[in-house]
């Protein structure tokens, strides 16, 4: 492209790097810059913003807050709840959202409005809503009728409702009722009228509600009495048929009886277990025949113990005689025979016992079989007393049922009752409203800080508008990264002692306005680095006499000529004030004033020359046409034409021109050539293939990015070397934003 081109001459050909480089487009300093070119800006759009929060301060109906805290609190009845056996649920979101829900139901609202007169009240018959207040506003309003009551009332709720705020407080059970109007006392009223409303309507509505719990519960005991009364019938009707008899805490009849039947089987088996032992040894004794053998029976006998002992007696007189006299002694064989007499009579004894025997044995065995055959038989009509037993469950179960069904419906209409006489609210008010000191609307601080925050929002928002709208040249960096060609120098616009500090005692921007369509500068300006070497201005040109003494070293550069893209943008200040850096260094220069239709140099430095520049190229001598500046040494070549010159163009690039800038070269060191701006004339491009270099003037905050581009573009196409671009009549405050380090010895 042209512009890579046009940077690559600039910089290449000449030795100096691309101008582009990786810097970032955004910095402190720049936004410092911002801030301070469009602080005008800034400040006007929050002083306007200010003026409209004060009117509207000012204009607003001052509103009070009144304010109010419920607690709704579960356990405000439990010791009622406990007496009722209720079960105490805690509250959730949804629970405590309902409550603010039912505060700001027009059930309540129309209790308050009622009980205080509120339709009456001509605060709660204007709001219309948001529309309604506009026009009203306005002064314009449709309402040539008054409005019923039904309107009346409508409009009390939407203005009450407008006007009533509920909220919860953070994440506990309280909430918070408040409401705003014009008057504190009567908002303070009203707060207590709705926390008292709304108390009442839960009262009321829990004893409504208690009361139709209760007519219904009636109705139904009513039935489940009767149901009740049938089961119980069904349950004693089944028992008489099927001879089902319950004797209480024991169980049924038929099971007592086979439990005792069970019981005496039992003793009558061990009865006859016992009479058959007795037997049995009766038997083995008078089998074995010992009648004196140790049994229960003989020992308790009187009859065998009186024989056993007259028996025992006579064995000890025989056993007594025999020893004494001999067995063989009649009293001894007397004595055998009575104990033979005594044995008999005992085991006849023995056998009428064991004859007893028997017959107990006989008699306990007939009573077992007699207990074990009536055991048998209750046996079986128990299990068919149990199979019907399983229906009688069902019967007493459903029975049963219905009775406790119809108990715990009776307790909840005895609780009902209760709380028909006795209703509690879980509500309870911990913070009654109370006239407010302060309004709370409008909040003249928040109003206030809201209005400069807007309008410094919108200065800032405007200013980046104009900044993003304003392409002129601003920095140096646009020079670079927009044209692609170095940036020599920002040089700040020419100022006067303390007006460098203070601008506005040299008119400020508006002056700056003024001067941006004056196309001369004050004589004084074109010897500023005389007459003030150290200020500013001085300093920043010294910056890009170094710039070009830079490109000088890689290749000569002797003649150098200072154009603009359009008039007024202060080429020939500059060009005088570089001249005179020249010469104050010791450097033979020339400069020359090229520009044929605004000889602005001549007129300042020359105005009696009778010659100069366009003589020269027609013949005369040029050394005879200079005027020398005795107190700087500046050799000074001017442009005088009587008439206007329509082919200055090819005036100005002719052989002529070549031959006397080649003579000019043999006897300076350096030649400035102040040319005319590249718009709308011509001349600048038809030289400038002449020259040595060329330096182009952009004015800043002036001079559009576009423009420079084209102008480099034309310079281009004629095949001239730009060595850089000067930033001109940059802004103080701009250029100590792009070069914080510089430090003025004059203020």
């Amino acid at each position: 492209m042209l512009e890579r081109a046009t940077r690559l001459r600039a910089g290449e050909d000449q030795g100096f790097p691309d101008a582009r480089s990786d810097q970032p487009h955004f910095s402190t300093a720049e936004l410092a810059a911002f801030v301070r070119r469009y602080l005008g800006t800034i400040v006007l759009c929050t002083v306007a913003a200010l003026a409209v929060a004060v009117l509207y301060v000012r204009t607003s109906v001052p509103m009070y807050t009144a304010r109010a805290q419920l607690l709704i609190d579960p356990r405000s009845a439990q010791l009622f709840r406990e007496q009722l056996r209720e079960v105490d649920l805690s509250l959730d979101n949804a629970q405590v959202e309902s409550e603010i829900a039912v505060i700001r139901s027009e059930a309540v609202v129309t209790r308050v409005i009622d009980a205080l007169h509120l339709k009456s009240d001509p605060e709660f018959q204007g709001r219309k809503g948001r529309l309604g207040q506009l026009l009203a506003w306005i002064g314009w309003s449709d309402d040539d009728e008054p409005p019923t009551e039904y309107e009346r009332s409508r409009l009390a709720v939407s203005a009450f409702e407008y006007s009533l705020d509920v909220r919860r407080v953070g994440l506990s059970h309280v909430i918070e009722v408040s409401m705003t109007l014009a008057d504190p006392e009567k908002a303070a009223r009203v707060v207590n009228a709705t926390t008292d409303a709304y108390i009442r309507e839960q009262l009321e509505a829990r004893a409504e509600a208690a009361r139709r719990g209760g007519d219904w519960l009636e109705e139904r005991l009513v039935q489940l009495r009767d149901q009740m009364q049938l089961a119980a019938r069904a349950v004693q009707q089944f028992k008489a048929e099927h001879n089902i008899v319950d004797v209480g805490t024991r169980g049924l009849l038929d099971d007592q009886r086979l439990s005792e039947l069970n019981s005496q089987l039992v003793l009558a088996r061990a009865r006859t277990a016992d009479a058959r032992a007795r037997l049995t040894r009766i038997e083995e004794i008078l089998a074995s025949g010992f009648p004196d053998a140790a049994v229960v029976e003989v020992l308790g006998n009187q009859v065998i113990n009186g024989l056993r002992v007259r028996y025992l007696d006579a064995e000890t007189r025989e056993a007594e005689l025999a020893k004494r006299y001999g067995r063989d002694h009649p009293a001894a064989a007397n004595l055998r025979s009575e104990m033979q007499d005594f044995q008999r009579a005992m085991s006849q004894e023995l056998q009428r016992i064991g004859e007893t025997y028997k017959s107990d044995y006989e008699i306990a065995k007939a009573r077992e079989e007699s207990v074990d055959a009536e055991l048998a038989r209750l046996v079986r009509e128990t299990a068919a007393s149990r199979r019907a037993q399983i229906k009688l469950t069902e019967l007493e179960t459903s029975a049963q049922t219905y009775r406790r069904i119809y108990e715990s419906f009776l307790q909840q209409f005895t609780e009902s009752t209760q709380r028909q006489s006795f209703p509690i609210a879980n509500t309870r008010v911990i913070t009654e409203a109370t006239k407010p000191l302060g309004k709370s609307y409008p909040r003249t601080g928040l109003v206030m800080a809201l209005a400069t925050l807007v309008g410094a929002l919108g200065g800032v928002g405007l200013a980046l508008v104009r900044h993003g709208l304003d392409r002129s040249v601003q920095a140096a960096d646009q020079i670079r990264n927009e044209v692609g060609v170095e940036c020599l120098g920002l040089v700040p616009r020419i100022v006067r002692g303390d007006d460098e500090r203070r601008p506005w005692r040299n008119g400020g921007p508006l002056l700056a306005g003024v001067r941006r369509f004056v196309r001369t500068q004050p004589t004084s300006f074109l010897t500023e680095v005389e007459a003030f070497p150290f200020s500013r201005f001085s300093d920043a040109l010294r910056g890009v006499k170094t710039s070009i003494s830079i490109a000088n070293h890689t290749k000569a550069l002797r003649c150098i000529g200072i154009t603009s893209s359009s008039p007024g943008e202060g080429k020939s200040t500059l060009a005088s004030n570089l001249a005179r850096l020249y010469a104050m260094g010791g450097v033979k220069v020339l400069l020359v004033d090229a520009d044929v239709r605004n000889a602005t140099l001549t007129r300042a430095l020359a105005p009696q020359a009778r010659g100069g520049l366009i003589e020269a190229l027609r013949g005369v001598k040029p050394h005879d046409l200079i005027v020398v500046d005795a107190a700087s040494g500046l050799h000074f070549m001017p442009v005088v034409c009587a008439d206007p010159i329509a082919h200055s163009a090819d005036l100005l690039g002719s052989e002529c021109m070549t031959l006397l800038l080649e003579e000019l070269r043999g006897s300076y060191d350096s030649i400035l050539v102040d040319l005319p701006p590249l718009v709308p004339t011509v001349d600048a491009r038809a030289v400038s293939p002449l020259l040595d270099a060329i330096v182009l003037i952009a004015e800043w905050g002036r001079t559009p990015v576009g423009a420079v581009a084209s102008a480099m573009q034309s310079l281009g196409s004629a095949r001239a070397r730009v060595l850089g671009a000067v930033i001109n009549k940059a802004d103080a405050r701009a250029v100590r934003a792009q070069q914080p380090e510089y430090t003025p010895y004059y203020p």
